[in-house]
């Protein structure tokens, strides 16, 4: 008899496999100036670039203080439906140059332990993050931000595996909602999910 054993899924918002988003520069011309060599000289002389990275990571207070939540994932050929809980707590870190997230999902299976690092990229024009996971697996997300939704638009995509996905969040002075989804090579959805997450101690 055959017993099945459901594993921890790997597949969510922070655990979920990729790498950077790969990015290349092609050689000009000769007659073509050359393309500044540091991301100091892409930046007109006025604007201060630290200052520029500490504004643009004001949209994070959102996400400051303790936080417990809900994820539901939807079934797909990878997993059943399931629900896991969980929870993270948000302070910026570095003199507001980065905001780092350190959080927990709890399965039946046992607990996943994770943190994001985000920055704000000034070269890409994008926001930047860093996803480390208590089983090894880092992730290398991009991400834009829409003022009017107040949502971020996270990206994935690994190369070598095929493997790709995004996530949006759309945080509120007290909750934070997201809807993400990750991929196999052919399309082949391996985690449909949604989150909601509320503020431990309510802002008012």
């Amino acid at each position: 008899m055959r017993t099945n054993i459901r594993k921890t899924p790997r597949y969510c918002w922070v655990t979920t496999i990729a790498t950077a988003v790969l990015l290349a520069a092609q050689a000009q011309e000769s007659t073509t100036p050359a393309p500044p060599s540091s991301v100091e000289e892409q930046i007109p002389a006025e604007i201060d670039g630290e200052e520029l990275v500490r504004t643009k990571m004001q949209i994070f207070r959102s996400y400051e203080g303790e936080w417990d939540g809900v994820q539901s994932y939807a079934s797909t050929e990878a997993n059943p439906a399931f629900e896991s809980k969980g929870g993270w707590t948000g302070s910026y870190q570095l003199d507001g140059m980065y905001f780092e997230l350190d959080g927990f999902s709890e399965f039946q299976s046992g607990k996943s332990l994770y943190r994001w690092m985000i920055t704000y990229d000034i070269a890409l024009k994008k926001y930047r993050a860093w996803t480390f996971n208590s089983n090894g697996i880092v992730t290398d997300w991009l991400a834009q931000y829409d003022p009017e939704k107040k949502e971020l638009t996270w990206h994935f995509a690994d190369p070598r595996s095929g493997l790709r996905g995004w996530l949006t969040t759309q945080a509120l002075p007290n909750v934070v909602t997201g809807h993400g989804m990750a991929k196999a090579e052919g399309a082949r959805v391996l985690s449909d999910y949604r989150l909601s997450y509320t503020r431990k101690k309510l802002r008012i």
